[in-house]
Parts: C-alpha cells; structure tokens; sequence
C-alpha cells in the first residue's frame, strides 16, 4: 500500500492551487468519475471472474501510473477529467481484484485474521507514503506524481514477477 497512495491527497489541491482549476469543477470531475468508476467496477468483477484476479490487477496498477503522469500534465476541465476517470477505475477494480486473491488463498478459519493484519500493514504504508508525499509537494507539486509514477511501475514489475493466481481457492 505504501506504492498506492503517493499522490492520492494531493490531486485536489495540486488541480485547484495548482493548476487553478475551481473547486466547483473539481467537484464535477470528481463526481462524475466517481459515477463511472462505480459502474465500471462491476465490469471489472465480471472480468475478474472470468480471466483471473492478477490478470487484471495487473493492468490496472500500471494504467494508475499513466494516469499518475498525465495528471501532471493536466490544465483544464477535460485534461484533469480524462486524467481522473481512470484512477478511480482502477482504484476500484485494483482493490476487488487485490481482495479477491487474498481472499483465494486464505484459508477460511483464519480469513479475519489476515484481512485484520493487511488492514494495519496497509495503513502503515499508507501514512508513510502520504508523509513522504508531503515533504515531496514542499519541494515540487509535481514530485509526488512522478513519484507515484513510479512506484506503480515498480508494483507492475513486482507483481508480474511475483503474482500468480491461487491453485486452491478457499471458499
């Protein structure tokens, strides 16, 4: 979790202090990709499904980093809008995918347990990256984007290297 939230927290402020985007239309981009992400998610179910958990995961946190990138370069309504369609999609179709495979290949009697562990290593990561982040808007708007670039890229590696769907699925 710790690659997931570099630049999380401060769209909304790099599009409007930033870029000068108003808060009103933020808002719309905002909603409206909440919208679709949330109709898209329910695709992302059926393909989870249906070609596998990591085979979409996978797809999903490299387009985050793109998506990462192009807020960077965003200027206006449609650039931000275009640039924040496809983190909320992907955020929520990475996360189904991700819990569905820990779900997989958890052993059912110990399945609360886990979840319990990967929530507070999550958080862990999550405020280390989000400080980290921080120090590195001080520095340059930009940094924290790129950074997330980044570590998404280095997620993809990471799970096409290490990834793999589980042979024996708990239920």
């Amino acid at each position: 979790m710790f690659c997931f939230h570099f630049e999380a927290r401060l769209r909304p402020v790099y599009a409007i202090d930033v870029q000068g985007l108003s808060t009103v239309a933020w808002g719309v981009i905002l909603s409206a990709s909440q919208f679709i992400s949330t109709l898209a998610v329910l695709m992302g179910g059926w393909f989870i499904d249906r070609y596998g958990r990591v085979k979409v995961f996978i797809p999903s946190i490299a387009l985050l980093g793109v998506a990462a990138y192009l807020f960077t370069i965003a200027q206006n309504f449609m650039t931000f809008y275009v640039a924040t369609i496809p983190v909320s999609t992907c955020l929520k179709v990475r996360m189904a995918a991700l819990q569905v495979l820990v779900a997989d290949t958890t052993p059912r009697d110990v399945r609360g347990t886990i979840f319990g562990a990967v929530r507070v290593i999550s958080s862990l990561g999550t405020s280390a990256s989000v400080l980290l982040s921080g120090l590195l808007y001080d520095v340059d708007p930009t940094l924290p984007f790129y950074t997330a670039s980044a570590m998404y890229f280095l997620a993809t590696v990471t799970a096409i290297k290490f990834l793999r769907e589980a042979e024996l699925k708990h239920v």
